[in-house]
């Protein structure tokens, strides 16, 4: 994931999709957007201890599969509040408002 991450692949988390079926693969996927998040928050890095600072769009693309990944388990709420995250930092990008419309 780290590699796609990186690049704001915006379908990466269509391609996990069919792992949704498997209840730690979801916790999995789950675990690593919110460190990775949090991180980026915090450091600017994707993992504590990263050498590496990551672009400021790393953090919108976190905070767009953060909203899909709860979407996919039907937490609405918690999903629209991450499009609205990422909407407030990068306002311009369509994919945001496309999910936005999709949660609604």
């Amino acid at each position: 994931m780290r590699p796609l991450i990186i690049k704001g692949v915006p379908s990466l988390m269509m391609d996990l999709r069919e792992f949704y079926v498997i209840p730690e693969k979801v916790e999995a996927i789950g675990a690593y957007l919110d460190v990775s998040l949090s991180t980026m928050e915090s450091e600017q890095v994707l993992r504590a201890g990263d050498e590496e600072e990551q672009d400021p769009t790393v953090e919108l693309w976190l905070l767009y599969f953060q909203a899909q990944h709860n979407l996919f388990q039907n937490k609405l709420g918690e999903a629209l509040t991450f499009v609205n995250r990422a909407i407030e930092h990068t306002p311009t990008l369509l994919e945001l408002y496309t999910l936005k419309g999709t949660i609604y």
